[in-house]
């Protein structure tokens, strides 16, 4: 009996140690794998802690410099929290070679808090772009993509300031030259807000027209022609569909976002096109139209569509005009543009002026009123009703006398047409 008893406590001991030895194991393997998750989150979080830094983002740009060998990097200096600036940056690859002479980036990190991106401020300055066509890489075929129907941003985006100063950009022979730029944007969802904008100082030198590409361009549009005159012209299927409404309610008016102008200013815009004389050499270029100015207050949603103002001066005439268009209801718009021109000897038109008138409802009778003067003083009054079968469509013209050419020359008699009603 004493023989069993032993037995049994020897049995218990046993028992006892077996269970310590494996909670010891337990408690091993919990330590290890705890020491194991610290040192992976330590791995993940070292690397991004230093690239909080600015010696760790200065660092990434220097590294991005030594192994990119299309990308040199003069200097960095700062951080993307209080401003990284970027001096003497060259990237130059086929076809693309760009010198930045200073780059600034500041970016807001208290945003990302918010689940918001935002960059306080992103200027170049001293910038040149060229591109030479012929030496970029064959394009790759485009993927048919689905239409765009509606802007959806899932995070609020913002670029508080964007400056661009001393910009150049050439294209083969076009050249496009910015002086100053200062703007600001931010959008979440489908609506956009555009900052006050500024812009001073633009010049875009188109390509010289060459006779040859001239000649060609008339010979492509001559076999297009003969092409579309060859092929079978369906007249029955273009009635049926002049016989539809243009507008319909089960297919209303929609924007894709929602935009806010509330302020955009440019002036000194100048487009021009290049010119060669007989031995190729580049002369004074031809210009094309000089903006003085341009002052655009707009903003459209869901609801309407308002231009609160457009001020244009150029040195081709002038144009200034309002005007609002109810997304609601029948549609109601109310739209007023007037213009004016100068003397245009080149096109021999006299300085005139015009008047237009636009009104209704686009799901009713819109009504147009245009008065001219100058060239042409005339008044076109009229009616249609986009959203009626057929389109119905009265238009009034009348005139006191018309004459053309507006400028005749010496020794010439102009086409006359009187009491036009």
């Amino acid at each position: 009996m004493v023989t069993a008893m032993s037995e049994q406590h020897h049995q218990q001991v046993e028992n006892a140690q077996t269970e310590q030895d494996l909670v010891t194991t337990k408690k091993s393997k919990w330590r290890w794998l705890r020491h194991l998750g610290c040192g992976l989150l330590c791995l993940i979080l070292i690397p991004f802690v230093f690239l909080m830094t600015g010696k760790g983002q200065r660092t990434a740009f220097e590294l991005a410099d030594k192994f990119l060998e299309p990308l040199t990097i003069g200097s960095v200096k700062g951080s993307l929290q209080d401003g990284l600036t970027l001096s003497d940056t060259k990237f130059v690859t086929d076809g693309v070679n760009v010198a930045v002479g200073q780059a600034d980036l500041q970016i807001g990190f208290g945003c990302l808090f918010r689940l918001e991106s935002c960059v306080e401020n992103l200027a170049l300055k001293d910038t040149k772009v060229e591109i030479d066509t012929a030496k970029l890489p064959p394009a790759q075929p485009e993927k048919e993509s689905e239409p765009f129907n509606e802007l959806n941003l899932p995070v609020g985006i913002s670029a508080n300031k964007i400056v661009l100063d001393n910009i150049q950009v050439k294209v083969d022979e076009m050249d496009i030259a910015l002086t100053h730029f200062h703007s600001g944007i931010s959008g979440k969802g489908r609506a956009v807000n555009l900052a006050p904008t500024e812009l001073d100082g633009l010049t875009v030198s188109l390509a010289p027209a060459s006779t040859a590409q001239a000649v060609e361009k008339t010979q492509n549009i001559a076999k297009e022609s003969v092409k579309q005159t060859a092929s079978t012209i369906d007249w029955a299927e273009i009635k049926a569909k002049l016989a539809q409404p243009l507008l319909t309610k089960q297919a209303p008016i929609t924007l894709p976002l929602d935009a806010m102008i509330p302020q955009l200013e440019a002036k000194n815009i100048r487009i021009e096109q290049k010119v060669k004389d007989k031995d190729g050499k580049f002369v004074t270029p031809q210009s094309i139209v000089k903006l003085e100015s341009l002052l655009l207050q707009a903003k459209a949603d869901q609801q309407a569509i308002e231009l609160s103002q457009l001020l244009l001066k150029s040195d081709r005439g002038n144009i200034n005009g309002n005007g609002l268009l109810t997304l609601a209801e029948n549609y109601p718009l109310n739209w007023t543009l007037n213009a004016d021109s100068p003397l245009l000897a080149d096109l021999k038109i006299p300085a005139s002026q015009a008047k237009v008138v636009l009104n209704g409802k686009l799901f009713g009778k819109t009504s147009l009123d245009i008065q001219t003067n100058g060239a042409v003083k005339a008044r076109l009054t009229g009616e249609v009703q986009l959203a009626e079968p057929k389109t119905p469509l009265n238009l009034r013209l009348a005139s006191e006398a018309v004459s053309y050419p507006f400028i005749p020359e010496k020794g010439t008699d102009p086409l006359k047409l009187e009491k036009i009603d």
